[in-house]
Formats: structure tokens, C-alpha cells, sequence
């Protein structure tokens, strides 16, 4: 980030993080503070746990709140020129390592799976691709994001948004922001079990199939 660009951050957030003179102490400057925590987003930091990814969700707030139905999600609607497989929900897409859900699409396990199924598990992993990709570009420019953070949970969503914000001004319209060098970046702890994928209760197994219709058909 350019002296140029750090001073227009500054003029965002400035008075936000200003903190008071004392007689006791003598507080940072806002730029300094600024620069620390732009800082600390580029540099990669510590472990922060060894938790699997279907344990982070199945233990989080979001999991919690999509499982009681407290998010506000728009109601069900029919798929693209599918009406006759009647309303489907709106659905998350996810590798196996998390569980499936009505709400919460993973792939089947095993091998030797019907063509229609290889279809489904083909078209979700093309949709999995479009979020990592995504998320490579956003790690290429923030290091934190490339190894396990070091840092509270209840602080972590602070941070992607503050990074994604970021992001966002420093990136002009038209920029080959896929011509960063993500391709290739390990993201840890991400634990699949493609073979034994999280099954889930019937509503769920139907949503499924009918995604494989759909994918089959269209």
C-alpha cells in the first residue's frame, strides 16, 4: 500500500482510532496504528488450532443459525426452467469433510459412482473452485490468510471483513486480479474424506438427488 493510499485510509478511519492523550501515557499516532495493523494482515502469523473444517462449522454461530433457520435466507424457489422438481432451497456448496443438510450440499463418497452422480460431484467441486479461487486472490494479497490465525475467534470475522475492504480499495475496475499468483497456495486444515462423505437425514438426501436431476437434465 502506497503513502498515498494509506493517508486516504487514514482519512476514513482516522478519528475511529485516535486514542485520547493522557498524563500516564502517550499514545500512537493514528498512522502508525493504521500502518500496524496493515502490517499485520501482510505478515503471516502463528497456529491458531488443529480443528477440522466441519468441526469450525458444525460449532459456529452460522451453523447454529442456519440449523434453527434464524438467518433470514430468501425462501425456497424453483431452479432455472426446473419447475417440475418444485421449490428447492437456497444451499451452501461444500466438500465432504462437512455434513450434508438441506442447506448444505457435499459431494458423494465412494467409487464407482452412477454418471449422474459424477456429474453432480463435477459440477460441485466447478462451484467449490469459483469460492477457493476467490479466496486465493484475496490471500495472495493478505499473507495472514495463508496459515492458521493466531488470534480470538470472535475477532477473526473482524478481520476477513476488514481485509475484504481493503481489498475492495485497493483494487481499481478492470485489474487482472486473476493474474495474482494463487493458484497453488495450500490452505491448511482442510481435512475431506471423499470416501465417507457426512450423510444426512432424508429432506437433505432428496434436495441432493434433485440437484443430480437437475445437472443430469440441464
Amino acid at each position: 500500500m502506497s503513502s498515498t493510499q494509506l493517508e486516504e485510509v487514514l482519512s476514513f478511519v482516522g478519528p475511529d482510532i485516535t486514542k485520547q492523550h493522557t498524563n500516564f501515557w502517550e499514545p500512537i499516532e493514528a498512522k502508525q496504528r493504521l500502518a500496524i495493523t496493515i502490517r499485520f494482515l501482510v505478515v503471516q502469523v502463528g497456529d491458531f488450532g488443529r480443528t477440522s473444517d466441519g468441526g469450525v462449522f458444525r460449532n459456529s454461530a452460522l451453523a447454529r443459525e442456519l440449523e434453527n433457520q434464524t438467518l433470514n435466507i430468501p425462501p425456497p424457489k424453483p431452479l432455472p426452467g426446473a419447475a417440475f422438481l418444485g421449490d428447492m432451497p437456497h444451499v451452501i456448496v461444500a466438500d465432504a469433510a462437512f455434513p450434508l443438510k438441506s442447506y448444505l450440499l457435499n459431494p458423494y463418497g465412494g467409487r464407482n459412482l452412477p454418471r449422474d452422480r459424477q456429474k453432480f460431484n463435477y459440477r460441485l467441486s466447478r462451484a467449490r473452485m469459483s469460492v477457493e479461487k476467490a479466496f486465493g486472490i484475496l490471500a495472495a494479497r493478505w499473507r495472514i490468510f495463508l496459515r492458521p490465525i493466531h488470534m480470538g475467534v470472535e475477532k477473526v470475522d473482524t478481520l476477513v471483513m476488514a481485509a475484504c475492504i481493503l481489498h475492495n480499495f485497493l483494487s481499481r475496475p478492470g485489474d487482472a486480479e486473476c493474474s495474482l499468483p494463487w493458484q497453488g497456495v495450500h490452505f491448511p486444515n482442510s481435512h475431506v474424506a471423499a470416501a465417507h462423505p457426512n450423510r444426512g437425514g432424508q429432506a437433505a438426501l432428496t434436495i441432493q438427488d434433485k440437484f443430480v436431476q437437475y445437472f443430469t437434465e440441464y
